[in-house]
Order: C-alpha cells, then sequence, then structure tokens
C-alpha cells in the first residue's frame, strides 16, 4: 500500500516549501509546522515501505515519460530504503529543534522553506532510478546548501562561505557530468535492445551493460563520477568548503553533516558501486583518497579551537572512513557498500547530535571557543551527558555504533592488504582511528 505512494516522499516537502514561501511569514514559527510535518510524514511511508519490501528483499520500481526524451523514475531498493529512512527521521529531528532554535530570527520563514527544498532534494536523489534524475536533484541539493551556508547573507563571512562552497563543488560536479556524457557516449554505441520500460542511464541498465564497455573507458567513466563524490562529500582535495560551511545556523551545520549533501558523494559511490567494482584501478583510487581524508583532517580536528570546526573536520574524516570501505571493495566484495552504509547510517545520528549539542552550548555561553567551555556538564548536565555519548560513539567507544561500524572498516581494509592489494589505507584507518579519539575528547 504505501509502496504506490512513494513520490509523496519528496512530494510532501516540497508543498511544504511552497506553503512556507507563500504563508509562512503571517504564520507562528514561520510556518516550520510545515515542514516538520512533512519530513516526518516522509518517515512514515519511508518505514511503511520498509516494512513492505524488507521481509522478501522486494523492489519498488515505478517510472514514466518526462518530455520527448527523458524518463523519470522511482526505485526503491534495500539500499534506498536505508537511506530514506535515515534522511527523514534525522531531518525531522532537525527540523524540529529549529523551531525553537530559529525563533525570532526575522528569516525564519525563508529557512524553513529553503530547509524543506533541501530536505526534498536529498530524498529526490536518494529514489532516483536513473543517473541524469540523479544528477538534477543532486545539483537542487548543491544550490540549496548555497542558500542557508550563506542564509544570515549580510554576514560577510557567511556570504564569502555560501560562495566556497558553490564554488567548490562545482568542480566536482563539472566532473561528475563529464562522466555521465562518458557513460551515456559509450552505451549509446553498443545499440543495446532494451525490454519495455528500460532506458539508458538506468540503473540497472547501466549494470547489465558494464561487461560490454571497453575496461579503459570504465576506469575513466569512475573516476570521473568519483570526482563529484570527492567535492560534495568533502574528500581531500576539495574538502575546503566543508569547515567553513559552519557559517550557517547550527541546524543548517547538522543537515549538511549528517543527513543530506555530504552523505549524498557516498551514496552515489554505493549507488555506482557495480561500476566501480568492474574498474578495479577506480575503486584502488577511492580507498587511497578515502583513507588519505580520514588520517588528515583527523590531525587538523586536533588542532582546531572552534568546536563547530572540530565537527566539520571530524565529518570529514568519518566520510573518508566511509569512501575507503567502499574503495577497499576489490577484496571484500559488495559487502564493502553494507560496511560504509552501517558507518553512515551511524555518523548521520551521532553527528546531528553532536551538532544540536554545540548549537545549545553555543547559545548559553557565547562563544564557539572550546577553551572557553568549562564546566558545560555542570552547568548543563543533559546537554553534556548527551553530547559525552555522541563524543564516545565518534571515537568508536566499545559497544557503540561506531565501534562496530569502524571495526567493519578496518576489517575490510585489513583483508584488501592481505590480498596484496595495498596495506596504506589499513595504516591510513588505523592511525585514523587513533587520532579520532583524542579530538573526540577535546569536545
Amino acid at each position: 500500500m504505501y509502496q504506490d505512494y512513494a513520490y509523496l516522499i519528496v512530494g510532501l516537502p516540497i508543498l511544504a516549501f511552497v506553503l512556507t514561501i507563500f504563508l509562512g511569514w503571517h504564520l507562528p514559527k514561520g510556518g516550520g509546522f510545515f515542514t516538520v510535518l512533512a519530513t516526518f510524514a516522509g518517515f512514515i511511508l519511508s518505514f511503511g515501505i520498509f516494512r513492505e519490501i524488507y521481509p522478501n528483499n522486494e523492489i519498488v520500481h515505478q517510472s514514466m515519460h518526462w518530455f520527448a526524451s527523458f524518463n523519470a523514475g522511482i526505485l526503491i531498493d534495500p539500499l534506498a530504503i536505508v537511506m530514506l529512512l535515515m534522511v527523514t527521521f534525522v531531518c525531522t529531528m532537525i527540523h524540529t529543534y529549529a523551531l525553537g532554535y530559529m525563533e525570532g530570527d526575522p528569516g525564519m520563514a525563508r529557512y524553513f522553506a529553503e530547509a524543506g527544498l533541501f530536505t526534498a532534494a536529498m530524498l529526490g536523489l536518494v529514489f532516483s532510478d536513473n543517473l541524469l534524475q540523479l544528477f538534477i536533484f543532486w545539483e537542487l541539493v548543491g544550490l540549496c546548501s548555497y542558500l542557508l551556508i550563506g542564509f544570515w547573507y549580510r554576514k560577510p563571512s557567511a556570504a564569502s562561505a555560501a560562495k566556497k562552497a558553490f564554488l567548490v563543488t562545482r568542480v566536482g560536479d563539472v566532473m561528475f557530468l563529464a562522466g555521465i556524457i562518458l557513460l551515456y557516449t559509450n552505451m549509446a554505441k553498443l545499440n543495446l535492445v532494451l525490454p519495455e520500460g528500460a532506458y539508458l542511464l538506468q540503473f540497472q541498465t547501466i549494470y547489465d551493460s558494464l561487461t560490454l564497455i571497453p575496461p579503459d573507458q570504465l576506469t575513466w567513466i569512475a573516476i570521473l563520477l568519483f570526482g563529484g563524490a570527492v567535492g560534495k562529500s568533502g574528500q581531500f582535495p576539495l574538502h575546503v568548503w566543508l569547515p567553513d560551511a559552519m557559517e550557517g545556523p547550527t541546524t543548517v551545520s547538522a543537515m549538511i553533516h549528517a543527513a543530506t549533501m555530504v552523505t549524498a558523494g557516498v551514496y552515489l559511490v554505493a549507488r555506482m558501486f557495480p561500476l566501480f567494482y568492474a574498474a578495479p584501478n577506480a575503486l584502488m583510487v577511492v580507498a587511497y583518497v578515502g583513507g588519505f581524508t580520514a588520517l588528515f583532517a583527523a590531525t587538523m580536528g586536533i588542532v582546531m579551537f572552534d568546536i563547530k570546526r572540530v565537527l566539520a573536520y571530524s565529518t570529514v574524516s568519518q566520510l573518508g572512513y566511509m569512501m575507503a570501505g567502499l574503495g577497499v571493495g576489490a577484496a571484500v566484495g559488495a559487502s564493502a557498500v553494507g560496511v560504509s552504509m552501517f558507518h553512515l547510517i551511524g555518523h548521520s545520528f551521532f553527528k546531528a547530535l553532536l551538532f544540536l549539542c554545540a548549537g545549545s552550548v553555543i547559545h548559553a555561553v557565547g562563544t564557539n571557543d572550546m577553551r572557553e567551555m568549562g564546566g558545560v556538564l555542570k552547568s548543563m548536565k543533559w546537554t553534556g551527558l548527551t553530547m559525552l555519548a555522541g563524543s564516545l560513539t565518534l571515537a568508536g567507544f566499545p559497544l557503540t555504533t561506531g565501534f562496530f561500524s569502524k571495526d567493519e572498516v578496518i576489517i575490510a581494509a585489513y583483508e584488501h592488504g592481505a590480498l596484496g592489494m595495498g596495506w596504506l589505507p589499513y595504516v591510513f584507518a588505523i592511525v585514523a582511528a587513533l587520532l579520532t579519539a583524542i579530538y573526540a575528547f577535546r569536545l
């Protein structure tokens, strides 16, 4: 039953965006309840679909013609449903928190309109059934991040950070688009006889065509697609926009770092994993870039004093772990997707918690400088305890989600080295884990 209404997962946040734009200025809380209710309804629908498809590992696939030469569709498989549940649930919590956090801000209605559109864009990206549709939502996610990072646009640092994020991620987006064009060109040459309802750039069609595309072309396609993920997920060397993205409201930082934007790059590589697996050289690039990013960002987290920047670099580092988990898939196969997504889901929850706690502390003490935040555990007991729980999970303390998910990434990296494919990702992961524990307890 719920499967028939899958389109509402994106449609309701878009409706909330429209209602908030036109009515929010005249309603309490800037009409933010539209965004909260729409996102929560999306979570209920996602959970309902999960209950329907999980027992038999079913796939929901709906397609429709849009214009003469472009098809739009919905694909909800185990990978997509896990992301849909995470995005809708975490965003519902963040939007609810924002009802109080943004109260009194003259741009509150604009905030909730943009936040609703941001959520809709991420959900649309997740359940796209073809690469071109995913790219359209990918660009909409980038536009919304620009609007929200620069929410306080009269503040020069916020306007500068928004432009920086927009321009740096465009580098990756150009590579992503080039990868799509190269993939389409190669598939068009094959003169495929497609079954009814199938079309070029549809994910299943891409998977079925991989053995027919020359290996060198697959390598270039995979590297270009990974370039898009590097920009969106803040991987080295395109990580420079992410720490500056802290100029927006704390709730924006929580959305970008936990549920939307940065997870899009990891999701792209996971969704296209069969292509990467068919191009082992590209997969090795993913492993090495991810591992190095995890280590490099962890060292940066140790020397920062701004609490939001420490959290920002921790996000870059943990995203590196996710990429490394996918990159070592040459050794562990398709289970690499499960390993990476396990860490992504766990990270989404504890990172949203840490950012929202940080926002509460900043509101209370009036500064971002951790050197001036002594005694928070005594003066803000519940905030301090929940932040401690998030920090323990980030550090990978035994029996926490972070412990189990990082352990899986490290084990996969070890197998990668043991099979003679390179020990460096394993070394990066081990050292980064030690450094993570250090900066986590600085919070």
